[in-house]
């Protein structure tokens, strides 16, 4: 450790020279950084989550499509049921 002014305070448990880095040695061992520098690291995420809703809305919409045909029959049997109801009747 180059040159440094700490003061070693024996009453401080979280703090020895022993366990001080040299500031050089710690900037060595940082980790490379990529060249991309318009890399965005929530563009997958953001992908991931724009797919998803998408997918639920396409469920959404053939779920309504899918009750809307069943109301439609369901209409039409009831409608047929008058019918044979009234023509029963006379």
């Amino acid at each position: 450790m180059a040159g440094h002014d700490y003061i070693d305070d024996p009453k401080n448990p979280f703090f020895s020279l022993e366990d001080d880095v040299d500031d050089e040695a710690f900037l060595r061992s940082a980790p490379q950084r990529s060249n991309t520098s318009n890399h965005n690291p929530f563009t997958n995420s953001d992908d991931a989550f724009e797919r998803q809703h998408q997918q639920l809305l396409e469920r959404k919409k053939a779920i309504e499509d899918r009750t809307i045909k069943s109301s439609e029959r369901s209409i039409s049997l009831l409608r047929d049921s008058e019918q044979i109801g009234a023509a029963t009747a006379e």
